[in-house]
């Protein structure tokens, strides 16, 4: 019986001291970040999006637009409106 307890303390024992001898040739971890890249600087101009293709300018330029709303509003006894009339008039020419 004492024989068992000899080789599990020597194995247990040599596990610990090679995980010791291994911890003090690893580096150890930094507390504090430090970047290993540096930023780019940003471009000469910014980017301009273009559209792949232009509305015909004909096409917008005879086009004339008119609009004008007036509104009726009846109020209830209580102060809160009961009935809205929008009257329009849009004209597209």
């Amino acid at each position: 019986m004492e024989n068992n307890n000899k080789w599990g303390i020597l194995i247990i024992a040599g596990l610990l001291l090679g995980l010791f001898f291994l911890s003090k040739k690893s580096n150890p971890a930094q507390a504090y970040y430090e970047p290993t890249w540096e930023p780019q600087p940003l471009p000469p101009e910014p980017v301009k999006f273009r559209p792949i293709a232009a509305p015909p300018a004909a096409a917008s330029e005879g086009h004339r637009y008119r609009n004008s709303e007036t509104w009726d509003i009846e109020w209830n006894p209580d102060g809160l409106p009961s009935k809205v009339t929008i009257h329009r008039d849009a004209v597209q020419t």
